[in-house]
């Protein structure tokens, strides 16, 4: 981790504050062409019958870039131009993603939750709605072709066999005019997980275990997300008989996807 903000020189405070300068200049051109897009299918009168969703990529960017190549110009006067490659590092990665825990690269939910924004009027007219249901980005697949009127060929295309998606249609969700009491997945029997780089974790409903390859012991981690959202208290002693359910799970996971486990696992 760098060093807290007021430990930072004059000259390293403004070079902090130059990247998240250009982080926000880059959010703010992202929102104006997103902009330009929403006009033209105003215009064409197509807006209204447009599925509009914007997902943000898992994870604030943390890493500290160490390893740049030497043709950038990361002079602190030079940030922003083309010949320059920065990202502001750990310190605001972790201002972007609290109150939650970890960055980009961790399977906290820090790394792993993002913010969704849909737009679809045929089955959400009431503008401004919240959800707070769990989804995965693999939730997309079967629902965009849904929307479309168009039906997974199952098993078997054109004379070869495929995988079903994992996900699950989102339609039956967004087309309620109670969202929240319309899950996507059952919360009672839904297993999600995720693995990267020797972190892994497994959750179902609230509960969420997570393997943490930097943490001072090597062991699982059981958080209860209902009740502690920022997964600060660890409570596998005090509720082994779930942390060792979902264990079992983590097994059946690796099994079913075929993940290959690292050196690290």
């Amino acid at each position: 981790m760098t060093p807290e903000w007021n430990d930072l020189s004059p000259d390293e405070k403004k070079r902090s504050a130059k990247t998240m300068e250009i982080f926000a200049a880059m959010v703010e051109q992202i929102d104006e062409n997103i902009g330009r897009v929403t006009e033209y299918l105003k215009e064409t009168g197509e807006l209204d019958n447009t599925f509009v969703l914007f997902m943000s990529d898992n994870g604030a960017e943390g890493a500290a870039m160490e390893a740049l190549p030497k043709n950038y110009d990361n002079r602190t006067e030079n940030l922003g131009n083309k010949d320059s490659f920065i990202w502001y590092g750990p310190r605001w990665a972790n201002a972007g993603t609290a109150p939650s825990k970890g960055v980009k690269g961790t399977v906290f939910e820090g790394g792993v939750r993002c913010p969704c924004i849909i737009r679809c009027p045929p089955l959400q007219p009431q503008a401004g709605s919240i959800s707070n249901s769990f989804l995965t980005v693999m939730d997309i697949l079967p629902t965009v072709p849904e929307l479309a009127r168009l039906k997974h060929p199952g098993t078997t295309y054109r004379g070869r066999e495929v995988v079903l998606p994992r996900g699950k249609s989102w339609v039956p969700h967004l087309a309620s005019s109670r969202a929240d009491d319309v899950s996507i997945h059952d919360e009672d029997t839904h297993i999600h997980g995720w693995e990267l780089f020797g972190h892994r974790a497994i959750r179902q409903g609230n509960w969420k275990a997570v393997w943490d390859p930097k943490a001072a012991k090597e062991e699982w981690q059981l958080y209860d997300l209902a009740e502690d959202p920022s997964e600060q208290n660890d409570v596998a002693d005090k509720h082994a008989e779930i942390l060792d359910k979902l264990v079992v799970f983590w097994d059946q996971y690796v099994a079913e996807t075929g993940m290959i486990p690292s050196p690290a696992f």
